[in-house]
């Protein structure tokens, strides 16, 4: 799988998806990765400034290709 240009810190400073627990499945992880989902988690404040679902997408496609933050 290719990677993009995003970085561990990139994604976590973006999205926090690793100051939880470890992701157990890879429906998990792009669950995660759904921009309702963020808003959920982050609030109103930090939502607003989410990436695109489109970005959000290639950023969990590194972090599965790079096994990040993931047990499975």
């Amino acid at each position: 799988m290719e990677t993009t240009g995003y970085n561990r810190q990139n994604i976590s400073d973006r999205t926090g998806f690793d100051l939880g627990d470890q992701f157990t499945s890879e429906q998990q992880l792009r669950d995660y990765f759904r921009r309702e989902q963020l808003a959920d988690c982050l609030g109103a404040t930090e939502a607003d400034a989410l990436p695109a679902q489109d970005v959000l997408d290639e950023m969990a496609d590194t972090v599965l290709a790079e096994r990040w933050h993931c047990t499975f």
